[in-house]
């Protein structure tokens, strides 16, 4: 057994019985470790796991509810940005709107915009000199601006 596996058999040992929350980085090895814990013979009783982003879900998810809000599927939000590129492609084709768009390219700006969301950057705050071309840059920007716009 790893150093991991050790202090969780060690934990299910000492509250056999006490209710134990598992963070783990997904469902699938959560599961994987506790089996291993099994395997080396210490029982696993009342352990819940969960990862990051559902235990953020669950805290958060009555406040969601009250305000009236939902939660937007990683799906959902590329299948957003993707009416957004085939509109702008419509409009004024620039630097990404000039490539077919495809359900890939759509999730691949959306990954790209996830993750300026989650590096707390506003569609102001990037600067399209930054990007190599200057056209990308400001194109990411107004997507991000719109996806914004859509999920208001």
């Amino acid at each position: 057994m790893n150093r991991l596996t050790q202090a969780l058999a060690d934990i299910c040992r000492d509250r056999l019985l006490e209710e134990k929350w598992l963070i783990a980085p997904s469902l699938r090895t959560g599961h994987q470790w506790l089996d291993a814990v099994t395997r080396s013979g210490r029982p696993v009783l009342n352990v819940r796991t969960v990862t990051l982003r559902g235990l953020a879900l669950d805290l958060a998810g009555p406040e969601i509810t009250r305000q009236g809000r939902r939660l937007v599927s990683a799906r959902g939000a590329a299948i957003i940005v993707d009416r957004i590129l085939n509109r702008l492609k419509e409009q004024s084709p620039s630097y990404l709107t000039k490539l077919t768009v495809t359900p890939s390219l759509s999730q691949s700006v959306y990954s790209s915009i996830n993750d300026l969301r989650l590096a707390g950057l506003t569609a102001h705050a990037l600067d399209g000199s930054t990007f190599q071309p200057k056209e990308k840059g400001t194109e990411i920007a107004l997507i991000l601006r719109e996806y914004l716009q859509n999920l208001h």
